[in-house]
């Protein structure tokens, strides 16, 4: 009984200690990861942004048939203009304006 008692110990201490040298090696190697980001976007300030040109909705409305009066899409009468540095997170829309389909009337 005493014997599987040691060793039962033994092996939490080994279980303990191995849970303690991996959390060590993991934070060792975050915060070498976050030197490697600053040094990354620090590199990135000092090179020229490059920018895509994008447009989103300023005017719109609804389309509708005009025998049923059901929706039958959208029209846009004035778009604006705005720009967005490239990789960026930020969606860039690229609408146009245009008008309805045939058949269909706004409202």
């Amino acid at each position: 009984m005493k014997q599987k008692t040691f060793l039962l110990m033994c092996i939490g201490i080994c279980a303990i200690s191995a849970s303690i040298k991996i959390q060590s090696v993991k934070s060792a190697s975050n915060s070498s990861l976050l030197i490697a980001n600053v040094e990354a976007l620090s590199d990135e300030e000092e090179a020229p942004v490059k920018m895509q040109d994008c447009t989103r909705i300023k005017i719109s409305g609804s389309c509708y048939q005009k025998e049923d009066g059901m929706w039958r899409g959208t029209y846009i009468d004035a778009v604006e203009h705005y720009q967005v540095p490239v990789g960026s997170p930020l969606i860039c829309y690229h609408y146009s304006v245009h008008g309805c389909p045939s058949g269909t009337e706004r409202r």
